[in-house]
């Protein structure tokens, strides 16, 4: 089944405890301040066509005690943005790695660099494209930075 978005979760904090509001305003903004963070650096990781439209969710609450919060992109804004972070074709990291038919063009056109020839033809098998991650190494490279944002929100 598709999803209507590509997305991570970056977080999703849980508590045992009862806790006091302060401290719920407390995690909800740090978690908010660490999206804002990995969003900023995941637009610079990603392609420019998928960066663009690189967001986070807003701080929702999923249990009595738990919240969470995501960085995505909007596949109807960027359908390939699964593809650059975890590849496609025989370069994907995740699933079942072959060649796909790219068909239903009526005519499909385009320099061979690597063949030396000019194809033209209605389908061609497909390789696919290496992964280029962007959203995992941003949530990582982010979080010393997220800690020292984090220790200096007032509870």
């Amino acid at each position: 089944m598709l999803t209507p978005d590509f997305k991570v979760d970056f977080y999703e904090f849980k508590i045992k405890e009862k806790i006091t509001q302060a401290l719920r305003n407390h995690i909800q903004n740090g978690l908010l301040v660490g999206a804002t963070i990995i969003e900023d650096a995941a637009k610079q990781l990603a392609p420019k066509h998928v960066g663009a439209f690189i967001k986070h969710t807003p701080v929702t609450k999923t249990g009595e005690n738990s919240y969470q919060v995501s960085v995505y992109v909007p596949i109807a804004d960027a359908p390939d943005a699964g593809a650059w972070e975890y590849g496609s074709g025989t370069h994907r990291t995740r699933g079942k790695a072959d060649f796909y038919k790219i068909e239903g063009h009526p005519l499909l056109a385009f320099d061979w660099k690597r063949m030396g020839t000019h194809f033209v033809g209605h389908f061609v098998t497909h390789p696919g494209i290496h992964a280029r991650p962007y959203l995992h190494p941003a949530l990582y490279a982010s979080l010393d930075r997220i800690r020292v944002e984090i220790s200096k929100l007032n509870p």
